[in-house]
């Protein structure tokens, strides 16, 4: 998945990125929702900070990424268009 991450088409690096950031969203919410089950062994805090912290950075980048997101938030691009 990470190989068309650096691809020259910006579609398909962006639908890659997307891809990813998805993917680290979604093992957060599930390592959240498994937290309490009887064989879940990631309670230490390295592994929470990890596996949280990736889910939270898929989040913002993904949102980053959203092309309207990004032009409010772009002081450059506020000149242009």
């Amino acid at each position: 998945m990470l190989w068309p991450s650096r691809s020259l088409s910006v579609k398909v690096r962006r639908r890659t990125q997307l891809a990813i950031d998805a993917s680290m969203v979604f093992h957060g919410i599930l390592h959240f929702a498994l937290r309490h089950h009887a064989d879940y062994t990631f309670h230490s805090t390295l592994s929470e900070i990890c596996i949280f912290g990736a889910g939270t950075a898929g989040l913002v980048h993904a949102l980053l990424s959203i092309p309207w997101v990004t032009m409010q938030g772009d002081p450059l691009a506020r000149g242009r268009g």
